[in-house]
């Protein structure tokens, strides 16, 4: 299947904050920082603040939590490292 790649994609080193969930088949991915802009301070439902620019959560955790309106800080528990420069966010069709 081909994708269109967005135009803003994470860079090698980049801080994510993320959900639990590992190994999920899709995540959504959504900038929190305008690009050119700095990375947004965030908290980690620890209470650990970082800088970051990214929020990539699970498509269970999208459906049960984000569309129903639940603050995003309550779910999302960990961070990752993003490796590497290909693209790897790409546009999802409008339904």
């Amino acid at each position: 299947m081909s994708h269109e790649w967005t135009l803003e994609q994470p860079k090698d080193g980049d801080r994510i904050l993320a959900c639990e969930h590992q190994g999920s088949e899709h995540y959504h991915f959504f900038r929190i920082a305008d690009p050119g802009e700095q990375d947004c301070l965030v908290t980690r439902s620890d209470g650990e603040k970082f800088r970051s620019a990214w929020i990539m959560i699970c498509q269970a955790c999208y459906t049960e939590h984000l569309k129903s309106g639940v603050d995003v800080n309550q779910f999302v528990k960990r961070d990752v490292y993003w490796i590497g420069d290909e693209p790897a966010i790409y546009k999802e069709p409008i339904q």
